[in-house]
């Protein structure tokens, strides 16, 4: 009975933990979706949106794997609160200065704060749950991450049109993100010591999986920075661009199920493949989408969405399953990741570059070239190397493109399973001095 009692006196601050990381990511995304769609919408040109969006990416891959750095220097806990204050100014400073090169390095600040403090957040998700419940609490992680992207945008649809109040809101957002973790009393997270993955090996093991991940944060960098100068060119107000800016990403969420359900029973490349190609049929159609119609528009972009999102776990997926050793999902993951970062930069670059000639259009042009080339480059792919049995397949997982960290929520990355020594108190051997 005393023993049942001291687990539950363990477990339960667990979690609790959870539930306050997991309600702090929900904020956090809600201030972040809200932000991605002001900056367009503030900026009013393709080719300027395009430029500071690249800025935000460069910047968000730089704080992903240059975050780990700081956090060993200070420790999890100041690192939170530390960053989360550069990423409130950073919102804040967007409403203050309306100049283009002010805006660009702002946003190359903010991209890297916000990447940091995802990677503290995924670090005490993994510290709080035991390896039984990654799993689940990736599933739970994911739907934050991507439902409060989605959620965002749609603030605008009652918030008054003017510079500051928007942003305030943001920014607010994100303080009421950082108050119950930093009251919240739980153990720091230990200190990351996992290094940065090889791009040979990456390739060797599979060239398909990093071109999808690139290709996938091509596209959606380029549709983050046009698509609410796309909405405003269809003749729609500001909160009818919030709406096509939230609802197909929240619907966009229904297709990760199925599309992970085909790649598990069938191979892995062609169900690849044709989501990608169906991915560039959908955005070349809406290059043409003024004659449409806004209810035929929205259906497209939740499947332009929902398959952006799926494709980077699928890049995962099939890289695991070429590598053979589970353990080996979170160096592959890392490099996975840097292409999707390295895409996300390029995409709206070239997407505003291209908007100069065509217009808003152009995100959809310019992903729907991406895609296709990729898609192509897979069933060339096909038919030159042999296709891995299902047998030897592991299961889909879906999981967001944030840091390199969230692979260690990943349940195949964590082989040891939790025993009752686990959730009990260690006593030292006081016949034993401490470890020096």
């Amino acid at each position: 009975m005393h023993q049942d009692n001291r687990t539950h006196h363990r477990v339960a601050p667990k979690l609790a933990s959870l539930a306050v990381l997991l309600l702090a990511t929900v904020v956090m995304y809600v201030s972040q979706g809200l932000t991605h769609t002001l900056v367009p919408l503030r900026l009013a040109s393709g080719s300027a949106s395009g430029f500071v969006t690249a800025c935000y990416f460069v910047g968000f891959g730089l704080g992903a794997f240059l975050g780990p750095l700081l956090i060993r220097r200070v420790g999890h806990i100041r690192a939170f609160g530390g960053l989360l204050g550069i990423v409130i100014f950073a919102v804040l400073s967007l409403a203050l200065i309306d100049a283009l090169w002010f805006w660009a390095m702002i946003r190359l600040l903010h991209g890297a704060s916000i990447a940091a403090v995802a990677v503290v957040v995924e670090a005490w998700l993994v510290s709080a749950s035991g390896p039984e419940a990654r799993g689940r609490v990736l599933a739970v992680y994911t739907l934050a991450v991507y439902g409060g992207i989605g959620i965002g945008p749609l603030f605008l649809t009652f918030l008054p049109d003017t510079l500051w109040q928007p942003f305030s809101v943001a920014a607010i957002a994100l303080c009421l993100a950082a108050v119950p973790v930093l009251f919240w009393r739980t153990d720091a997270p230990a200190i990351p010591t996992r290094a940065p993955a090889s791009w040979r090996r990456i390739i060797n093991v599979s060239p398909v999986s990093l071109a999808t991940a690139t290709a996938a944060g091509f596209s959606g960098g380029a549709l983050t920075a046009l698509g609410p100068i796309y909405a405003l060119s269809l003749g729609l107000d500001t909160s009818g661009v919030a709406l096509m800016m939230s609802v197909p990403v929240i619907l966009g969420l229904i297709l990760q199920w199925p599309v992970g359900s085909l790649s598990d029973r069938y191979e892995r490349r062609r169900v690849m493949s044709g989501a990608i190609l169906v991915s560039a049929s959908f955005a070349l159609t809406l290059i043409w989408g003024q004659s449409l119609g806004l209810v035929a528009i929205y259906c497209l972009l939740a499947g332009l969405h929902g398959i952006l999102y799926a494709l980077y776990p699928l890049a995962l997926a099939h890289a695991n399953d070429r590598v053979g050793t589970p353990t080996d999902t979170a160096d592959i993951g890392a490099g996975l990741l840097l292409g999707y970062g390295i895409g996300a930069a390029a995409g709206p670059a070239v997407a505003g570059g291209a908007a100069l000639a065509m217009g808003p259009e152009s995100g959809f042009l310019v992903a729907m070239v991406a895609l296709a080339l990729t898609g192509s480059y897979i069933l060339l792919d096909v038919h030159r190397h042999a296709r891995v049995d299902i047998v030897d397949k592991g299961a889909y997982t879906n999981l967001p493109s944030s840091t390199p960290k969230v692979f260690e929520l990943e349940p195949r990355t964590v082989p040891d399973p939790v025993t009752e020594n686990d959730l009990t108190p260690t006593r030292t051997d006081e016949s034993k001095g401490p470890n020096v």
